[in-house]
């Protein structure tokens, strides 16, 4: 019986990039073929939406044409004032415009091909009112010890276009860099807060093969074995740099770097299924060979 693939992935701003070149990997190897549910936290929000139009040379193009003005300028003189003005205000009010990003999910977007698919995108709910400093960082803890979800992974296929765009504007709401969401009176900031490696939603969907693309070489959330689940893990080699360090170079680095990578542990999960499946022949051989030597033995005793 085939098995029933998910795929997750992990925000971490412009490291997104690299989850593009092992998409790119995996699909040359069939990995993308009857992908069965999409789910995403933060920028991987963005990336799953590429998986479910069928749209990863798109997406590549889009990625490998970006600079450190596509989304906000990060150089930006008036930032530190800013910073010094504002202060703790800047936790709701955002660093930078949410317009280029808005803009580049207008432009790129095919919200009826996603609608096809099942896409679940992580976000952070924070409350019912505007977040202070305080809200923030006491929401980790209580997500840990309150019986209530914060996290929480809403089905965009099943949403209209505007509620799509919202969540998936929630879901990229990096605290501080963006200003929270507000949807129907309730707060939301980026999923990757509580859950940057989003596969529950896809245990919840029936799943029983998850690909997790991560963007951190160190993860200790990172679950090393579900029970009746393949997880399979691809993450970077090595440090692929900050998570708004959007120069070409560096776009293009963790692209290639992210293809190279997946290449090289399917190459490896090869070499392993083929050790398996060796060892398998070899334990089936000795057992026809028992078998034999048995029957041999008890013919001999019957004559």
């Amino acid at each position: 019986m085939a098995k029933k693939r998910g795929i997750a992935l992990a925000g971490g701003g412009a490291r997104g990039a690299y989850q593009i070149g092992a998409l790119k990997a995996l699909r040359e190897n069939g990995y993308l073929e009857n992908v069965y549910a999409i789910s995403g936290a933060s920028v991987g929000s963005l990336n799953a939406v590429f998986i479910a139009m069928d749209a990863l040379d798109k997406a590549e193009e889009l990625w490998l044409s970006m600079d450190e003005n596509s989304l906000f300028k990060t150089k930006d003189t008036n930032v530190l004032k800013r910073i010094l003005n504002d202060k703790f205000d800047l936790v709701h009010k955002g660093l930078f415009s949410t317009e280029k990003l808005e803009k580049m999910i207008d432009k790129y977007v095919d919200y009826e091909a996603i609608k096809k698919k099942w896409v679940y995108v992580a976000t952070s709910y924070v409350g019912d009112k505007d977040t202070s400093f305080v809200d923030l960082m006491s929401l980790n803890l209580r997500n840990f010890f309150s019986e209530e979800e914060y996290v929480r992974y809403p089905l965009i296929s099943a949403m209209n276009n505007a509620m799509i765009k919202k969540i998936l504007l929630a879901s990229c709401a990096l605290p501080v860099a963006f200003k929270p969401v507000r949807i129907q009176g309730k707060t939301y900031y980026d999923g990757g807060i509580l859950d940057n490696t989003p596969y529950k939603p896809l245990l919840e969907a029936g799943c029983d093969e998850i690909i997790i693309i991560d963007l951190f070489r160190f993860n200790f959330r990172r679950p090393a074995k579900i029970e009746n689940t393949d997880m399979l893990y691809f993450y970077p080699s090595k440090s692929i740099r900050g998570v708004l360090d959007f120069s070409p170079e560096q776009i293009k680095r963790r692209f290639t770097l992210g293809y190279d990578d997946t290449i090289k542990k399917l190459e490896e999960m090869k070499e392993e299924q083929e050790k398996a499946a060796t060892k398998h022949r070899e334990k089936e051989a000795k057992e026809r060979l028992k078998r034999m030597k048995a029957y041999e033995k008890h013919t001999k005793l019957k004559s």
